[in-house]
């Protein structure tokens, strides 16, 4: 029998792996480490970026960038998508 067999009864590929499923306390903590590990990362990468400018005053194409509407706009649009996410990864509506 082939790797990828498909079941007669139900014409769904074989499951390989098989997860458990997650409670809440779980993805609460993964949101957590999550969460800890970028506010490390981006000390680190903050504080590298102050030593290495040192002194050295920003462009004003960078300024232009920052500013820019369409970056705000979707740099908003980003942050809600990753909200409306763990929202759904947390209450699973839909699941018995």
């Amino acid at each position: 029998m082939a790797r990828w067999d498909i079941h007669a009864s139900d014409c769904r590929p074989r499951r390989l792996l098989s997860f458990p499923a997650v409670s809440t306390y779980d993805w609460l903590l993964a949101l957590h480490l999550l969460a800890a590990f970028c506010f490390v990362s981006g000390s680190i990468a903050t504080g590298s970026f102050h030593w290495a400018a040192d002194g050295d005053s920003p462009s004003e194409a960078l300024h232009a960038a920052v500013a820019d509407r369409t970056t705000l706009a979707l740099n908003y649009a980003s942050f809600a998508l990753v909200i409306a996410i763990l929202v759904l990864m947390i209450f699973k509506p839909g699941a018995n």
